[in-house]
């Protein structure tokens, strides 16, 4: 049975005490840090289940990465051996069959880019946690209710894709389906399982890595907004030097672990980006009408809308976030200077207190682009831009063969 308390390092981290101010309520802030703790391990849980996750001391859990990565890895070979059946069969053009199994091999980039920077994701944790015990705010019952809804939903919503998906469809479309699918099988018996199973591990495939890695980054996010936001109210009550100080000395630490965020997720959220314009795009190419719909119209296209509405709103969600981070930094610093200068600090004092450290904190994609609010319009006109002009492009016959 696995001991309630972790022997791995993120869940074995003591609140540093000296780092708690007296007008903090350690009841409070011990609850903070045990919800946190508990927020953590049921992120661990979730990464589990996709292969990933930080916690290396539980036996079962290794077993269930193991079988998952497996897992992951033998359906992208199994994708791209249908890939390779159906362009032999003419089902499409290599072109159009290029572009959808480059879609799917970006799940595969995302995965491994995740899989290499648990360890970071784990300090990233331990950093939280340690800076728990000065933000009580951080442990409530609304946000345990919005964090445990959000993981949820994640399965919830590739479950109901899975079922919409068989459900719409005819007995024609899935005897279509399965033969397409299983190399030119042909079944007898038990046609509808079969095709839920096989749209099961492909939603499984498409939404679940995706999702978990973003959800992710995006409650590392709220808890660095919300830690920056309680600054900022403290900060109004300043009424000596003093404490300015110590607002400072916080606004230091949750720097430093915006740094270390930026370390952990920076070039995974630039591919689950660049997945999201595919995903994108592929519904674009799907609407225009420039794929075979015959055999599987109806439950295609209900794929294609969920997986486009599921994708960008985590897309969306992500910019925000991030946008929403470096600006209540921005503002933090704002606040200081104003409240230095309503306090007549010094100019010997104030050179100590070096706010223009926070005018180089950013969160990235990659270090390519920055995450702000309008760059997911920006990214997808850009797509629906060049993707006219590839299909165009594709689909363009010269005149001339035909005399």
């Amino acid at each position: 049975m696995e001991s309630t308390v972790l022997s791995n390092e993120v869940f074995s981290t003591v609140p540093e005490r000296h780092f708690v101010p007296p007008t903090v309520n350690p009841r409070k802030s011990c609850r903070s840090f045990t919800r946190l703790e508990t927020h953590f391990r049921m992120l661990d849980l979730a990464l589990t289940f996709i292969g990933l996750g930080f916690n290396k001391t539980s036996r079962w859990k290794k077993l269930v990465r193991i079988a998952m990565g497996i897992f992951l890895h033998l359906f992208f070979a199994f994708r791209f051996s249908v890939f390779l059946f159906r362009v032999k069969k003419e089902h499409f053009g290599l072109d159009t069959g290029v572009f959808i199994i480059s879609r799917e091999v970006f799940v595969i980039f995302i995965w491994h880019l995740a899989s290499a920077k648990m360890e970071n994701l784990a300090n990233l944790l331990k950093c939280i946690l340690k800076i728990s015990c000065y933000f009580p705010n951080l442990g409530s019952r609304k946000w345990d209710r919005l964090f445990y809804v959000a993981l949820l939903s994640i399965y919830l919503f590739f479950i109901a894709v899975t079922i919409l998906m068989t459900c719409v469809m005819t007995y024609s479309e899935i005897r279509n389906y399965i033969y397409i699918t299983l190399f030119g099988t042909v079944l007898n018996s038990y046609h509808s399982v079969v095709v839920f199973l096989l749209y099961g591990a492909f939603n499984y495939y498409i939404l679940v890595v995706s999702l978990t890695v973003s959800s992710t980054y995006i409650y590392a996010c709220c808890c660095l907004k919300k830690m920056l936001t309680t600054c900022s109210q403290r900060l109004k009550k300043c009424r000596t030097h003093y404490d300015v100080e110590l607002i400072y000395n916080s606004a230091l630490k949750l720097y430093s672990v915006m740094e270390q965020l930026e370390s952990a997720f920076s070039l995974c959220v630039l591919f689950v980006t660049i997945f999201n314009l595919l995903l994108a795009f592929t519904s674009f190419f799907y609407g225009l009408g420039y794929h075979n719909l015959k055999n599987t119209r109806s439950s295609i296209t209900v794929g294609v809308v969920s997986w486009l509405i599921g994708n960008a709103t985590s897309f969306v969600l992500i910019c925000w976030c991030a946008f929403e981070v470096k600006g209540k930094l921005l503002n933090l610093k704002k606040r200081m200077q104003l409240r230095l200068i309503n306090l007549k600090y010094g100019e010997k004092n104030a050179r100590k207190l070096d706010l223009s450290i926070f005018d180089t904190a950013s969160l990235t994609a990659g270090n390519f682009f920055h995450l702000t609010k309008s760059f997911p319009i920006a990214a997808l006109g850009l797509s629906f831009t060049y993707g006219v002009l590839i299909v165009q492009t594709l689909n363009y016959e010269d005149p001339d063969e035909d005399q």
